[in-house]
């Protein structure tokens, strides 16, 4: 077991290492520019009155302080601490439910599959300056469910926990409506769940206080200025004959991103020995609309995943591989839960598995280490270039692709000086214009 402790360590200490590789490039530079202009609160205020209501947030508060003051390595850091503070939620969330290992073991295991299984969306949520809140709207999302989960079990309200799960519930609010919507939900079906199949009535404030907070917050996004705009921008028809196609190529798009993930869960399941046709049986007998009631509160985490879906298919332009984060980490929710995965190491079959898994998630990730520092070292010359001719016309070898590591963002310039990459670099640098060029080109 000692073994197995430390292997489990290994891809949390390399996901972790990974953010002293982490560099701007496109918007990080670009929100720089103008954060070099504003205050945080400005820029925070200037973006809900004509680009994004969620602006207001706290994710988006501290993405600005941080990309204001800090290097991006420490920006990167901030977002990988709450991507690995949800793996530790969603373990303190399954443990309201059943028995779950919750160590060094279980957390690794978990670190490793959610790293691994999201590949094509760590670029956009970690390595990535810019766009890493999601995380921290995930950690607060992660957090208003154990918390909600934890009253609704132990039953003990009282006046402090209403106000605080109000307020927790106005800031979780204020985020991306494809994590509000999926939480109103889950709140609404614990109300109706405890009304009807329970039959008991103390936890109606308390549930009430936290649908009422969504809403207040849901609504300060919803009626921002910017959403207006924005909406504008992309061309919208609104909830038009297309919503339902849109529903599909979105859910389409979410499975393609996650279909590691997918995998690795049965992977999972099969090193626990799991039964699918146990995991998925009726939980009780029942007729009429309690039937539907608690067939529901069974399958409650993977409607709230499809329900994460819908902002997104009325608006698919903004169905990036980022927003698919809420959609798999309620698929994952839901899977452990359903299979009531323990992590414990107690055969064979799940030691061996395990230690493959960590070792091969380990070995993938410092390989992107060694693959990032090859590219940083690149990106210093070109910093040299531009430090040796301030407001002159600079031109820069193209960066191959192949030589980007999966897990970073890099979103390079190109050789129109126009591009709104290249302005944004020529601005930060000092540079009268700057283009890149290949080494074919030059020759």
């Amino acid at each position: 077991m000692k073994s197995l402790r430390f292997a489990a360590l290994l891809p949390v200490a390399g996901i972790i290492t990974l953010c002293a590789f982490t560099f701007f490039s496109g918007d990080d530079i670009c929100y720089r520019n103008e954060l070099a202009r504003y205050t945080v609160l400005k820029k925070a205020w200037l973006q809900y009155l004509f680009w994004d209501g969620r602006s207001l947030s706290i994710p988006s508060l501290v993405q600005l302080t941080a990309l204001k003051y800090f290097p991006a390595p420490f920006v990167s850091l901030i977002w990988t601490l709450s991507f690995l503070g949800s793996v530790y939620l969603i373990l303190k969330i399954l443990q309201l439910d059943f028995n779950v290992q919750l160590n060094f073991f279980s957390f690794g295991i978990l670190s490793a599959i959610l790293w691994l299984g999201m590949w094509k969306l760590i670029p956009d949520i970690l390595y990535w300056p810019t766009g890493g809140w999601y995380c921290m709207m995930l950690l607060l999302a992660l957090i208003w469910i154990y918390f909600l989960n934890k009253e609704m079990k132990e039953q003990n309200f009282n006046q402090a926990k209403i106000i605080f799960i109000f307020i927790l519930s106005i800031l979780c609010g204020t985020n991306s409506h494809n994590i509000i919507i999926p939480l109103i939900f889950i709140a609404i079906e614990k109300l109706v769940y405890s009304r009807v199949v329970l039959k008991e009535k103390k936890s109606t404030q308390y549930l009430l206080f936290a649908i009422g907070g969504l809403l207040i917050g849901g609504f300060m996004v919803l009626l921002a200025p910017g959403n207006g705009e924005r909406l504008k921008a992309i061309a919208w028809n609104g909830f038009n004959s297309e919503f339902l196609l849109n529903c599909g190529l979105v859910f389409t798009r979410y499975c393609y991103w996650l279909l590691a993930l997918f995998a690795l869960l049965v992977f999972l399941c099969w090193m626990h020995k799991k039964n699918i046709l146990n995991a998925f049986s009726p939980g009780r007998a029942s007729a009429g609309a309690t039937k539907w009631i608690i067939a529901i509160h069974q399958h409650c985490y993977l409607i709230a995943a499809l329900l994460s879906v819908v902002v997104f298919s009325a608006t698919s332009f903004f169905a990036v591989p980022r927003t698919a984060l809420f959609f798999g980490i309620f698929i994952t929710l839901y899977i452990l839960k359903q299979f009531q995965i323990d992590f414990k190491a107690d055969t064979n079959r799940m030691r061996i598995s395990a230690m493959v898994l960590l070792v091969g998630c380990s070995g993938i990730i410092f390989f992107e280490a060694w693959k990032v520092n090859s590219l940083r070292q690149e990106l210093q010359l070109r910093e040299d270039i531009y430090n040796l001719n301030a407001g002159k016309d600079v031109t820069v070898e193209v960066i191959s692709e192949s030589k980007i590591p999966f897990a970073f963002q890099f979103v390079d310039i190109s050789p129109d000086t126009n591009f709104w990459v290249n302005r944004c670099v020529a601005l930060d640098k000092g540079l009268k214009t700057v283009r890149s060029t290949s080494r074919l080109q030059d020759q």
